[in-house]
């Protein structure tokens, strides 16, 4: 059998080299996906911004209509002439934030990749006989 030989210094360098590279890679590949994390958490914080801001504008346009309403209630018990004015841009307000509220949504939902199954996990079985 033959004799081994320890490695030389030489060799223990290149050795130490080969780890150092790899260390290397492994660092840029995690540093690239954290990258990539920071980009998406600062995507879904803009979005869910801008949902919660639209939700609040929601919150004061059916304030004020609610309010809207109560005056008209009490123009016609006083048997004042009502004035749909107010009500009507209201209403036309509303129907705008609606709008940049399921944008707002939109927005958020297509941040979101679909949801996959676990890795190793079967669809469900057929509760109807094979044919």
């Amino acid at each position: 059998m033959p004799e081994l030989t320890p490695p030389t210094n030489s060799e223990k360098l290149d050795l130490i080299a080969w780890a150092v590279l790899k260390l290397l890679r492994k660092v840029d590949q995690v540093s690239e996906q954290q990258a990539d994390l920071n980009a998406d958490v600062a995507a879904l914080t803009t979005a869910l911004g801008d949902v919660s801001t639209q939700t609040g504008q929601v919150v004061t346009d059916v304030a004020a209509i609610q309010q809207e309403i109560v005056t008209l209630q009490q123009q016609v018990a006083a048997g004042q002439p009502v004035d749909l004015t107010n009500l009507d841009q209201l209403a036309q307000g509303a129907a705008a934030t609606t709008g940049s509220l399921d944008t707002a949504v939109t927005g958020l939902t297509g941040l979101v990749p679909p949801a996959t199954p676990p890795a190793g996990s079967a669809p469900p079985a057929s509760p109807f006989p094979a044919s």
